[in-house]
């Protein structure tokens, strides 16, 4: 498996970026790293610059199709302000576990919703591995069909979206919807603290714009998702499963 790590550097998060592109270098199963800089405050030679105005949606637009160019077959996505200790641990859990058929591979992730308990589907044969309704799209491993996928299929719905809120729901929809797993590797832990420095009400506001533009079994398991709606999760899981 050839992974294609891709980082997006953000204001004040240089050093950070640069420790965890340093550290992913030199793992074997890594074979290219990209850092997005969305930090004109800092310019390095080898990272490419994005408008630092294009949010979350652009960043990860930009990613997909910097990976889709490459020929690994694993796009593992990190955001800047994303600590760990465990990047090393992450590649080679992700390399080791692909007998579970996973789509989507993600940490454990501080902080987030779906670190909760309630959207764990089961165990899986690790100890600590569980099928997940979904993850968060602060760090997590895609598989390269998904990726594409979410390029081919998703991403007209979010070009107005530029805050992001939907991204992940729509990555773990189609991992689902395609019989691919959701997994998270509670085995290793990224600290993301709580706050965003935007509008929440600006990001839901555009997340229905997508839900508007979006349609069919994404759409269903989106709104689901987006909505913590429990029932209706549940009856997705058979549907998916």
């Amino acid at each position: 498996m050839k992974v294609h790590a891709i980082v997006v550097n953000w204001p004040f998060r240089f050093e950070n970026v640069q420790k965890i592109e340093d550290l992913l270098s030199r793992l074997p199963a890594v074979k290219i790293v990209t850092v997005l800089n969305a930090d004109p405050s800092h310019v390095v030679k080898r990272w490419i610059s994005v408008d630092p105005s294009s949010r979350f949606s652009n960043q990860f637009y930009k990613a997909a199709k910097i990976f889709l160019d490459s020929d690994c077959d694993v796009m593992f996505f990190i955001l800047g302000d994303a600590i760990s200790k465990d990047w090393e641990k992450m590649v080679k859990n992700a390399v080791d576990c692909t007998k579970d058929n996973w789509g989507v591979l993600a940490p454990y992730i501080d902080f987030s919703p779906w670190a909760d308990s309630k959207f764990i589907y089961n165990q899986l044969s690790g100890k600590f591995l569980s099928n997940v309704m979904c993850t968060d799209g602060i760090v997590f491993f895609i598989d390269r069909k998904i990726v594409k996928w979410f390029v081919d299929i998703c991403w007209y719905a979010f070009k107005d979206n530029f805050l992001g809120w939907g991204v992940d729901f729509c990555i773990c929809a189609l991992s689902w919807l395609n019989g691919m797993n959701v997994i998270q590797d509670g085995s290793c832990k990224v600290v993301h603290m709580i706050g965003s420095g935007y509008s929440k009400k600006d990001a839901a506001d555009q997340m229905d714009m997508t839900l508007s533009i979006l349609n069919g079994s994404i759409k269903r398991y989106v709104d689901a998702v987006f909505r913590r709606d429990e029932k209706e999760i549940k009856l997705l899981f058979g549907v998916c499963l």
